[in-house]
Order: C-alpha cells, then structure tokens, then sequence
C-alpha cells in the first residue's frame, strides 16, 4: 500500500512540473528578450453577428444594418480623431438607391481611435482598442425593388487607413573595421542579423551587416509586403486613396526612414534607393520585395566596438477588406 501511494505521490509530482513547465514556456522568458508583439495584421475586420443578416426580403419588408468591428492587432496607434491620421470605412457592391440610401452614407471615417497593442516589461500584452462602427441605423438599409425571384448579392466593407511598422536589428559597430574585424569579443560584424517588427503588414524580412572599408559599414535590408491587402503611398493624392487598379501610379509604395540610436558615435552617410539619405518612399514594384542598401561610418579617430540598434520605420497607406453573401427573398412570389 506504501508502495502504491509513492507511485501516485510520484506522478502526481511529474504531472505538477510538466504542468508548471507548460505554463512557463507559454509565458515566455524568451519573449522579454524581443522588443514587439509582432504579427502580420494591422487593423483585424469582421462583420457583428448578424449584421447584415444572411438573408432579407424585398420590396422594403426588412430594414436591417450592416455592423463592422475594427480592433487594432498591431503595435501603431491609428489616431483618426485626435491627430491626422486618415482612415475611411466604406461599403461597396450595392446600389444605395435600391436600399433607400444616399451615396454619402456608404463611408465613414473612424468615430474613434485605435491604439495599437503593447507589450509590457514583464512580457504579457495589452491587446489594441476596438470599435464599432454601423451602417444604416438612421436610416436603415432596406432592399426596395420587387424581384422576380430569389437572388443573392455580395457585400463588401472596405477599409483604407494611415499605417506605421517598426523594425530594429542589432548591428556591430566597430570604428576601425579592417583592424578589429576578427575580433568577435564583443560582436560580429560580417552576418545576417535578425530584425523585429512591430505587428503590421509590412516588415523588414531580412538584414545583413558587412564589412566595407577602413570605418565604413554596410547595412543591406528588404522591405516585405506580409499582408493580405494592399499598400499605397501614405501621401497618395489618388482618389480613392485605395485604389487597386493597376493605372494607381501610388500602389505598392512606402515611405521609408532609418536611424541609429546613437548617431552621435556612428552615422548613416547613404543608402541606396532613399531620395534624402536616411528616408525615401520605396516601391515595391507589382508587389515584390524591394532591397535597401546603406553605408554607416564609423568615428575615424577612435576604436570602440560596441552593438547599436538599426531602426526602420515604414509608413503607408493600406486598403483592406471583408465580403459576405446576403440572399434577398421574393416574398411577393408565394402570392401570386
């Protein structure tokens, strides 16, 4: 019986470990080392439940609304309301006279902020704001034609707003770089580095740090669309600001801006495919990748090897949408 009850002691312990372990390793020690939540989506859409429903009626039998949840998945605060950033929520594929609407109330802008997610000291995370936003509540949708017979239509929701990822990679600093570079003490210089990003559809994917002369340093990194929508230039004069056609000479462009943290000791003197040295718009031509190539220098009089942080930010406009079939009843054709 002793026996017995050491074994179930015993388990029981095992289960204990394994469980407090599990709980462990979901909590991460490994997430405090990274400075972001991450992530691929910007600003998450779905429709409420129910709103619109699956199926109406004609002939102005079934006033319904069309309810849109936004919630910011990602790490930039969308500020519509208090700052300047733009955001418009449109619905699309309907005729508005055929609902007992008007064109202008088939867009909104944002009746309120979206701060984006955080991250915490401690590694849990604070989720980003959500809102709601409804269509027809005065007045409300309602199909008025008379069918002939059942149909079905699709509705799109359409979302175009101001967007912000953030990328950093550590790199090796060394101002005497032909002299120190085999000193591996402090860091590596020649190597492909491991950039973070914020949650958005754009991201740094890779980043690589070479060697180039006597104090020169050369940083090559790709800016990649992550996303399941499209990006445009952030200061796009194009009307919609979201246009997918392929005519949108703004499609496919973001506007770029590297840093170091401590420029005081090293400086940022070019980079390939950047207009103003350290930020231009990039074009990701019919979607793909694009590669940024820059030059840092280090300070000539000294020797210091240390490890800097180098920062990317992307800024865009992105289009995103969500569609849903609605089935429009002929509920005068049981009559005849």
């Amino acid at each position: 019986m002793m026996i017995m009850n050491k074994k179930i002691f015993m388990v029981s312990l095992l289960a204990a470990v394994l469980f407090i372990s599990a709980c462990t390793s979901d909590t991460g020690d490994t997430s405090l080392n990274k400075p972001f939540i991450g992530g691929i989506v910007g600003v998450n859409m779905k429709f409420m439940e129910g709103q619109p429903p699956d199926a109406i009626f004609d002939n102005g039998k079934f006033p319904f609304t069309v309810g849109i949840q936004l919630e910011n998945f990602g790490e930039d605060d969308l500020m519509p309301v208090s700052e300047s950033d733009w955001a418009e929520l449109c619905l699309i594929g309907i005729n508005p006279s055929f609902f007992g609407i008007e064109s202008e109330d088939l867009c909104t802008t944002l009746s309120s902020d979206l701060r984006g997610a955080r991250k915490n000291f401690d590694g849990t995370i604070l989720p980003g704001d959500a809102i709601f936003e409804v269509f027809g509540d005065d007045p409300p949708l309602n199909y008025e034609p008379d069918l002939q017979g059942n149909t079905d239509i699709t509705m799109r929701a359409e979302l175009c707003y101001d967007y912000t990822t953030k990328s950093t990679s550590e790199v090796c600093i060394k101002d005497d770089v032909l002299g120190n570079i085999n000193d591996d003490t402090i860091c590596i210089l020649n190597e492909q580095k491991d950039p973070q990003n914020s949650g958005g559809p754009v991201h740094v994917s890779s980043l690589r740090e070479n060697a180039l002369g006597q104090n020169k340093i050369q940083v090559s990194f790709v800016i990649a669309h992550v996303g399941g929508g499209e990006i445009f230039d952030i200061d796009t004069d194009h009307e919609p600001k979201c246009d997918d056609d392929i005519t949108n000479i703004d499609r496919n462009k973001v506007f770029v801006e590297v840093s170091l943290q401590s420029e005081s000791d090293a400086t940022i003197t070019s980079c390939s495919g950047l207009s103003d040295i350290t930020s231009g718009t990039v074009t990701l031509y019919q979607g793909s990748p694009a590669q940024i190539t820059c030059v840092i220098e280090g300070n000539v009089d000294e020797d210091k090897i240390y490890t800097d942080i180098f920062e990317v930010d992307m800024s865009y406009k992105y289009g995103q949408y969500i569609e849903k079939n609605i089935l429009i009843q002929d509920v005068s054709s049981g009559d005849e």
